[in-house]
Protein backbone atom coordinates (compact mmCIF):
# COMPACT_ATOMS: atom_id res chain seq x y z
CA UNK A 1 0.00 0.00 0.00
CA UNK A 2 1.24 3.43 -0.89
CA UNK A 3 1.79 5.93 1.91
CA UNK A 4 -0.69 8.39 0.40
CA UNK A 5 -3.38 5.66 0.35
CA UNK A 6 -2.61 4.79 3.97
CA UNK A 7 -2.93 8.45 4.99
CA UNK A 8 -6.14 8.86 2.97
CA UNK A 9 -7.81 5.83 4.55
CA UNK A 10 -6.78 6.98 8.04
CA UNK A 11 -8.12 10.48 7.35
CA UNK A 12 -11.40 8.91 6.24
CA UNK A 13 -11.63 6.76 9.36
CA UNK A 14 -10.87 9.85 11.46
CA UNK A 15 -13.84 11.59 9.84
CA UNK A 16 -15.99 8.55 10.67
CA UNK A 17 -14.82 8.74 14.30
CA UNK A 18 -15.48 12.48 14.42
CA UNK A 19 -19.16 11.78 13.81
CA UNK A 20 -19.32 10.28 17.28
CA UNK A 21 -18.29 13.64 18.76
CA UNK A 22 -21.42 15.25 17.36
CA UNK A 23 -23.50 12.32 18.57
CA UNK A 24 -22.17 12.68 22.10
CA UNK A 25 -22.71 16.44 22.10
CA UNK A 26 -26.29 15.82 20.95
CA UNK A 27 -26.81 13.48 23.91
CA UNK A 28 -26.22 16.40 26.28
CA UNK A 29 -29.05 18.44 24.74
CA UNK A 30 -32.82 18.19 25.25
CA UNK A 31 -34.45 15.94 22.67
CA UNK A 32 -35.43 17.82 19.48
CA UNK A 33 -34.01 21.13 20.73
CA UNK A 34 -32.22 23.30 18.18
CA UNK A 35 -28.78 22.24 19.42
CA UNK A 36 -29.82 18.56 19.44
CA UNK A 37 -30.97 18.79 15.82
CA UNK A 38 -27.83 20.75 14.88
CA UNK A 39 -25.48 18.13 16.34
CA UNK A 40 -27.43 15.24 14.85
CA UNK A 41 -27.40 17.01 11.48
CA UNK A 42 -23.63 17.44 11.76
CA UNK A 43 -23.29 13.75 12.55
CA UNK A 44 -25.36 12.76 9.50
CA UNK A 45 -23.32 15.17 7.34
CA UNK A 46 -20.07 13.69 8.66
CA UNK A 47 -21.26 10.17 7.93
CA UNK A 48 -22.26 11.24 4.41
CA UNK A 49 -18.79 12.66 3.76
CA UNK A 50 -17.31 9.44 5.15
CA UNK A 51 -19.48 7.32 2.82
CA UNK A 52 -18.34 9.28 -0.24
CA UNK A 53 -14.67 9.06 0.77
CA UNK A 54 -14.98 5.34 1.53
CA UNK A 55 -16.18 4.75 -2.03
CA UNK A 56 -12.99 6.43 -3.24
CA UNK A 57 -10.95 4.17 -0.97
CA UNK A 58 -12.57 1.09 -2.49
CA UNK A 59 -11.37 2.25 -5.91
CA UNK A 60 -7.79 2.18 -4.59
CA UNK A 61 -7.65 -0.97 -2.49
CA UNK A 62 -9.42 -4.24 -1.78
CA UNK A 63 -12.44 -4.35 0.48
CA UNK A 64 -10.53 -6.61 2.87
CA UNK A 65 -7.76 -4.06 3.34
CA UNK A 66 -10.12 -1.09 3.54
CA UNK A 67 -12.32 -2.83 6.11
CA UNK A 68 -9.32 -3.77 8.25
CA UNK A 69 -8.42 -0.11 8.50
CA UNK A 70 -11.79 0.62 10.11
CA UNK A 71 -10.28 -1.04 13.19
CA UNK A 72 -8.33 2.17 13.77
CA UNK A 73 -11.64 3.74 14.74
CA UNK A 74 -10.73 2.49 18.22
CA UNK A 75 -7.59 4.60 18.29
CA UNK A 76 -9.19 7.72 16.82
CA UNK A 77 -12.24 7.45 19.12
CA UNK A 78 -9.99 7.16 22.18
CA UNK A 79 -7.97 10.19 21.08
CA UNK A 80 -11.05 12.28 20.30
CA UNK A 81 -12.74 11.23 23.56
CA UNK A 82 -9.66 12.31 25.46
CA UNK A 83 -9.34 15.64 23.63
CA UNK A 84 -13.01 16.69 23.58
CA UNK A 85 -14.50 15.03 26.66
CA UNK A 86 -11.45 14.48 28.89
CA UNK A 87 -12.18 10.76 29.00
CA UNK A 88 -9.64 8.49 30.63
CA UNK A 89 -7.34 6.37 28.47
CA UNK A 90 -6.00 3.49 30.52
CA UNK A 91 -2.75 1.67 29.80
CA UNK A 92 -4.85 -1.34 28.76
CA UNK A 93 -6.78 0.83 26.26
CA UNK A 94 -3.52 2.13 24.85
CA UNK A 95 -1.94 -1.33 24.57
CA UNK A 96 -5.04 -2.66 22.82
CA UNK A 97 -5.00 0.21 20.32
CA UNK A 98 -1.29 -0.36 19.63
CA UNK A 99 -1.94 -4.05 18.94
CA UNK A 100 -4.76 -3.19 16.52
CA UNK A 101 -2.54 -0.63 14.77
CA UNK A 102 0.36 -3.08 14.53
CA UNK A 103 -1.88 -5.65 12.86
CA UNK A 104 -3.23 -3.13 10.37
CA UNK A 105 0.24 -1.82 9.55
CA UNK A 106 1.53 -5.37 9.10
CA UNK A 107 -1.33 -6.20 6.79
CA UNK A 108 -0.85 -2.98 4.85
CA UNK A 109 2.87 -3.40 4.19
CA UNK A 110 3.26 -7.13 3.85
CA UNK A 111 0.36 -9.25 4.97
CA UNK A 112 -1.76 -11.59 2.86
CA UNK A 113 -4.38 -8.98 1.99
CA UNK A 114 -1.73 -6.70 0.52
CA UNK A 115 -2.46 -5.89 -3.12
Amino acid sequence: MKLKDFIFVQFTVLIFSAGSIFSKYASFEPFLSFRYILFMGLEVFTLGVYAILYQQILKRMSLTTAYAHKGTTILWSMLLGYLFFHETVTPTNFIGAVIVMAGIIYMSIGGEANE
